[in-house]
C-alpha cells in the first residue's frame, strides 16, 4: 500500500459512553455530595466517517502528533469506577461513564497523494463527562 500519512487539520473532544447516563437531584438550599459509580464496563474502538480500508496504526500516529497525548487503537472503561462531586442546591448532577476520545478531521495520503477526507474518534482515556 505504500507510505501511508494521516494529517489533522483539526481536533476536539468527544465522550462516548460506557453504560448509562446518571443523575442526582439536590433539592435541599444547601449543596450536597454526589456519588456516582460505573455500573457497566465496555470497549471503545477507533472509528472513522469512511468506507474503505485504511491503516489504524496511522490514524493513530496521525491524531497523536496532532494532539500531543498518547492515544490507542481502543481502550476499555472498567466497571466500579466511581466519582464523587459537588452538586449545588436546587440543582441536578448528570454524570457519564466512558472513554474520552480525541476527535480528528484531516486527510489520509496514501504515496504522497490526498486520498480521502477523514474524521476520526480515537481512544484517549476513560473517564467521567459531568454536566
Amino acid at each position: 500500500m505504500g507510505n501511508t500519512t494521516y494529517t489533522v487539520t483539526s481536533f476536539s473532544n468527544s465522550h462516548k459512553a460506557v453504560g448509562p447516563t446518571q443523575s442526582n437531584h439536590n433539592g435541599t438550599s444547601h449543596a450536597a455530595t454526589s456519588t456516582f459509580t460505573a455500573t457497566v464496563s465496555g470497549t471503545v474502538s477507533i472509528a472513522w466517517n469512511v468506507s474503505g480500508s485504511l491503516k489504524v496504526d496511522r490514524l493513530v500516529a496521525g491524531a497523536e502528533v496532532a494532539t500531543g497525548v498518547n492515544l490507542s487503537a481502543s481502550l476499555t472503561a472498567s466497571l466500579g469506577n466511581s466519582i464523587t462531586v459537588r452538586t449545588p442546591a436546587r440543582k441536578t448532577t448528570t454524570a457519564t461513564y466512558g472513554v474520552w476520545r480525541k476527535k480528528t478531521k484531516g486527510d489520509y495520503h496514501v504515496c504522497g497523494q490526498k486520498k480521502k477526507k477523514v474524521t476520526a474518534w480515537t481512544p484517549w482515556r476513560a473517564g467521567w463527562y459531568i454536566k
